[in-house]
C-alpha cells in the first residue's frame, strides 16, 4: 500500500472539530480535515498507520 499524503487542513473545520462536544480526537490521529457540502470530513489514522477512517460530521 502506498503512503497516503493528506496535508490539507481547513482551519474553520479544524476549529469546529476540536471544539465539538461529541467528537474529540487527539490531534496526532487527524490526517486532514476538509469542509465539504456534506459537512466536515475528517480523515483519521485508525488501528495503526495502514487503515484510514473517514467520517463526515454534519454541521447543520
Amino acid at each position: 500500500m502506498g503512503k497516503i499524503n493528506l496535508s490539507y487542513y481547513d482551519s474553520i473545520a479544524m476549529k469546529f472539530l476540536l471544539n465539538h462536544p461529541k467528537y474529540s480526537y487527539p490531534k496526532e490521529l487527524i490526517l486532514g480535515v476538509i469542509n465539504s457540502i456534506d459537512g466536515i470530513r475528517v480523515f483519521l489514522y485508525q488501528y495503526g498507520i495502514y487503515k484510514i477512517k473517514e467520517i463526515t460530521l454534519k454541521t447543520i
